[in-house]
This record gives C-alpha cells, structure tokens and sequence, in this order.
C-alpha cells in the first residue's frame, strides 16, 4: 500500500470547503486573525522549512510547523459539515497546542528548553525571564487549552534542542499514563537515559561531568565521611600546626569539583548527591564549588550552628576514597609529605556518618564516669581525639539534659572536664563527634 502523502492546513481546509477559502483571506484584513490566516495561507512555505535540517529551534517556529503539517482543520467547520463563521477560534486554540505541546513534558523527564544568550544555546533556568514566565503557567496548569492567536514572546524566546528531542522521542515513545506508580518509579532513570543519549548525539558521552554524574546517586552514609571531619582529623593530627580556617581555605585546591561528588547527609535516609542539571555539564561543578566556597564564609569553626544553604555544615560529606585523597593532598600542601593510609592517620576510617536517632537515657550528674572506657589507650591518641573520644562515649551514656541537643551536650561537656581547650579545639571536637546530623531547632518529646 502506497504511504499517504502529508497534506498541509491549506489543503486540508481546501479539500473540507473549498468554496469557502476566500474567508481565510478576508481574515488577513482583521489584526486579531490576521497572523493565523497568514500562517494557513503560506502553509507550503512552512512545511518546506520543516523539512530543512536544524539544531535549536523556536517553541513559535515548532509550533507553526505541527499546526501546519498536523492540524486537523476540523474547526473550519460547524457540527452540521457547514462553514463556520467562528474558525478562527478553533484555530487559535490548536495553535496554542502545537506551540505548548513541549511544555507538557518537564525537565524531570529529560526534554529541555533552552534560551539564546549572546548567539549561543544554553538550557534555561530560574531567573530568566521566559522560562519563569512558562513555570508559572505549569504551576497554575494552563499550558493545555491555551489559544494563541499570535506567538507570544516567551515562545519566540525558548527553544528546542533537535538532539535532546531525538533523544527524549526515542525513550519516551510511549508516555501515555503519567499516573501509574511505574512512570513516577522510571522517570528519573529514563530522565538520565534521555541525557546520555542526548550526549551521546552529540558525540560527547565521555566528558568528565558525564563521569562524575555516574557517581549521581544516593549512597548509605557508612560509604561518606564528612568534608569538616576530614579538616578537623588533619588539624589534630598537625597538633594545630594546620588550622582549622588555613586547611578549609585551602580546600578549593585539593577537592576536585569536576570529578568529586558532594553529598547531602542531612536526613536519616540515603545521602543524596549534589549533581545540577545533567544538560548542563557546568551546573553540578558550580554548586559543588559553592559549597566548599561557602564552608569558609560561614567560619563554622566560630559558629557552632552553621549551616549551608540550610544544611549544617558538617552534613556535606565525600566519598571515603576521595577523602582519603583530600587528605593527603591537604596534608602534603602543608607539610610537603605524604600521609602513609590517611583515614586511618587521621582516625577517620572507622568514623560513621550514619545519624542516630535521638538518646533517651536519663540526665547524669554532670560528672567525668570512671566507667567510661575508650577502648583506646590516650596516649596513642592526639589530645583532640582522645577528647572526642571520651566526650562521645559520655554523652551517649547520659551525660547532660536529653532535652538539649548531642552537640551542646558535647560542648558542655568538653569545657568543664577539658577546661585546657581553647574555644576552636571545643567546637572542632562537638563538631566530629557530634552523630546528630539533622538540621533545625530540636523538638521536644
């Protein structure tokens, strides 16, 4: 059987009432019709264009093509098959569709907008001005409906990747019902394999933010140490010799955003990883440079309650492997040597990022228990850690009032028992050994 040839609107209008075409051109004379009379009228302009090869193109020059090459012209025409006075209503309103028909689809799905800044493409984000525009009519649903009776700015402003939507057709060929528990389950996974087919149209399936994105998802704590707890052990190690400020500082030049992941450990479930966008390769590296940028700003080692981006501090954690890594380039950037197993030189390897739920043991007396035991000999330990060590051990004995948080209770600790401490050894101290990583004032039972 032969392929049927696609038609265009004007065909179409011509094949259903054709003796009625003359209202299209009188419909050119009226400014409120005139733009979609003309879009009918030049519909084999149109289509020859949509058959030209293109990179990015348009939300209004995507929408205009599907209208001309797939509307059904239906509108034309009344419920009796007679001409219909009010077409261009109809028209106006499967205009609007073809021109929305890319907003249905989120980025959570793998299709992406882009924005033209300065003669090059780049996915839009929050703050530009179209893209908000278009967010706030998914917020409030009425991207489907909506009639155009002339492409609005923010359709002149978006585009469309033909890579990306290549890539987004092939895996989701079939997205037909939105509300079953396997497309909420899949959606991420097939929003990633829509990006690594994008990149691998692009023919750069092997950058290094493809690389770092594999490590992308959410990991059990026990794999995770914390960026300050890795400061804090070289501090103690180096006997103050490095500080606290000068080593976080310095951490710019020893972890690698491009290939080292950061995680968000501030809940009791998974940690979850810092990647950004994966259509823009810049966006992960950015925000994890944020976050090693902004643990100096905040002066954690000052604060006691600091946080990022409403996060503490010490809940931003690594990989034990790039850890280990950090460290010794930390170490070897101050002291010009290497460190032989860091994590354990630094008493980090055993350490457990996992957050505890909150003691319930009543409140001592406020005294060092001699029944407390390390199950470390002191001496072989830095004066800090063997602090930390006995201070935990404390704590999650009794010490101090239940009702006040584990690090206060730390804190209190350490400066009636370690009254040698300085302000810094006490809040470096609080800060390692304190389990509770959850944000937030503390509720009350």
């Amino acid at each position: 059987m032969a392929r049927e040839e696609r038609t265009t609107i004007l065909e179409r209008i011509t094949k259903y009432s054709g003796q009625n075409l003359a209202k299209v051109f009188e419909a050119t004379k009226n400014s409120h019709t005139r733009y979609i009379a003309n879009l009918i009228l030049t519909s084999q302009e149109i289509a020859k264009r949509s058959e030209a090869t293109w990179e990015y193109k348009s939300l209004t020059h995507f929408g205009e093509e599907q209208f001309v090459n797939s509307g059904n012209a239906h509108w034309f025409l009344d419920r009796q098959g007679e001409f219909d006075p009010g077409w261009h209503q109809g028209a106006a309103k499967e205009f609007g569709e073809c021109v929305c028909r890319n907003l249905w689809y989120s980025e959570t799905e793998g299709l992406v907008l882009y924005v033209n800044e300065g003669g090059k493409f780049r996915p839009a984000q929050e703050g530009d001005a179209p893209f908000d525009f278009v967010q706030r009519l998914r917020a409030d649903d009425m991207t489907v409906g909506l009639a155009l009776d002339r492409p609005p700015s923010w359709a002149n402003e978006l585009f469309i990747y033909e890579k990306n939507l290549e890539a987004y057709a092939l895996i989701w060929y079939d997205n037909s019902d939105t509300s079953s528990a396997s497309y909420a389950s899949s959606k991420r996974a097939k929003a990633e394999a829509v990006w690594r087919e994008t990149k691998r149209l692009m023919g750069e399936q092997n950058s290094a933010a493809e690389k770092v994105r594999t490590l992308a998802v959410e990991l059990p704590k026990s794999r995770l140490i914390s960026i300050t707890a890795i400061v804090a052990g070289i501090a103690n190690l180096s006997a103050g010799k490095a500080t606290i400020p000068e080593l976080v500082d310095a951490l710019g030049r020893c972890h690698d955003c491009e290939t080292m992941m950061i995680y968000k450990g501030d809940s009791y479930g998974l940690a979850t990883a810092i990647d950004g966008s994966p259509f823009d390769d810049h966006s992960g590296y950015n925000a994890r440079a944020d976050i090693i940028c902004e643990l100096f700003n905040t002066r954690y080692w000052k604060e006691s309650e600091a946080t990022i981006r409403g996060i503490a501090v010490e809940n931003y954690l690594v990989l034990k492997e790039d850890a280990a890594t950090i460290a010794q380039q930390l170490w070897k950037l101050f002291f010009n040597e290497s460190l032989d197993d860091p994590l354990n030189a630094l008493g980090l390897e055993g350490l457990s990022m996992k957050v505890q739920p909150p003691l319930t043991s009543t409140e001592s007396d406020g005294k060092v228990d001699e029944g407390i035991e390390s199950g470390l000999d002191p001496a072989d330990l830095p004066a800090e850690l063997d602090a930390a060590n006995i201070a935990f051990r404390a704590v999650t004995q009794g010490y101090g009032d239940p009702l006040v948080t584990f690090k206060n209770r730390l804190i209190d600790y350490l400066k009636k028992n370690f009254p040698n401490l300085g302000h810094e050894a006490v809040q470096r101290i609080a800060t390692v050994a304190n389990p509770d990583k959850t944000t937030g004032r503390k509720k009350r039972d």
